[in-house]
């Protein structure tokens, strides 16, 4: 029977997220989400750039980040991490391109910018470190390597390398398996092989 005041310009900002902030929220009931059980999505420029899905407990940040993934348990951050992803579980990538052509490899960690940026279906690799394990194929499971292109050129299963540029190859081009090495440039060129230090 009669118009009704919803809000004045004395408080609208208390019944809005404000674009300069908000003051005088309560943690306990003010939040940005939702209060069903569906995925929190963020957009710029209207394309997803970052994901909360409480059903697959998949978290994803970055434009391109996770945006085929179906498994469950991965953290995908950064530009393209993840992006490939479609059934591998339990992953987690920090860095642009980390882990972006992984599809269906489980238990993995890459960290640092393009790090097991290759990897495809390999499971239980660590890479910490800018290009670390690059290149690391369909063939490539259980290793780790922590440094600046750590394992970059690495084919190969159960691995361990430490140190900015290690190697390990097969002189004969097969894939490699249980070596170790340790030191900055070092490298070992045949199986079940280790090498500390620096140089061959």
């Amino acid at each position: 029977t009669k118009w009704s005041k919803f809000a004045t310009r004395s408080n609208l900002a208390n019944l809005a997220w404000g674009i300069t902030g908000n003051s005088g929220t309560n943690a306990n009931t003010d939040f940005i989400g939702t209060i069903d059980d569906r995925p929190l999505v963020f957009k710029t420029n209207n394309i997803e750039s970052g994901r909360i899905d409480a059903q697959t407990n998949n978290v994803f940040f970055g434009r391109g980040a996770g945006k085929l993934s179906t498994g469950t348990n991965n953290s995908f951050f950064g530009h393209q991490s993840g992006s490939a992803n479609s059934a591998g579980i339990q992953n987690t990538a920090i860095g642009s391109f980390s882990l972006e052509n992984n599809t269906t490899g489980d238990n993995n960690v890459a960290v640092g910018l393009s790090t097991l940026k290759n990897s495809i279906i390999g499971n239980q690799n660590t890479a910490v470190g800018t290009r670390a394990l690059f290149s690391l194929a369909n063939s490539g499971g259980d290793n780790t390597a922590l440094g600046y292109e750590a394992g970059k050129d690495l084919i190969g299963v159960d691995n361990t390398l430490i140190g900015s540029g290690t190697k390990a190859f097969n002189s004969n081009g097969s894939v490699i398996f249980n070596s170790t090495v340790i030191g900055e440039g070092a490298e070992v060129r045949a199986n079940e092989t280790m090498s500390f230090g620096n140089g061959f």
